[in-house]
């Protein structure tokens, strides 16, 4: 049952995430996404996820964002 409630919450803030990102006017660094996400009242878990953006780069589209979001959420395999 927690594993169902954990794939809702990740479908819901993948749905939120969309949301934030949609009409964006690209290149955008985390801060621009950010400031967009607070203006839009972005619920906390999707605020959390464009927290883990590195500050010092620029993100060319929407599938950049989201695919470096899928690569920290990834689980490491094999590392101690």
């Amino acid at each position: 049952m927690l594993q169902a409630q954990q794939s809702a919450t990740r479908s819901s803030s993948r749905e939120d995430l969309a949301r934030i990102l949609t009409g964006v006017h690209y290149p955008v660094t985390a801060e621009d996404l950010m400031v967009l996400a607070l203006r839009r009242r972005t619920p906390s878990e999707v605020l959390w996820q464009l927290n883990q953006l590195p500050y010092d780069r620029r993100f060319n589209s929407a599938a950049d964002v989201a695919g470096y979001l899928d690569a920290v959420a990834a689980p490491t395999l094999g590392r101690n």
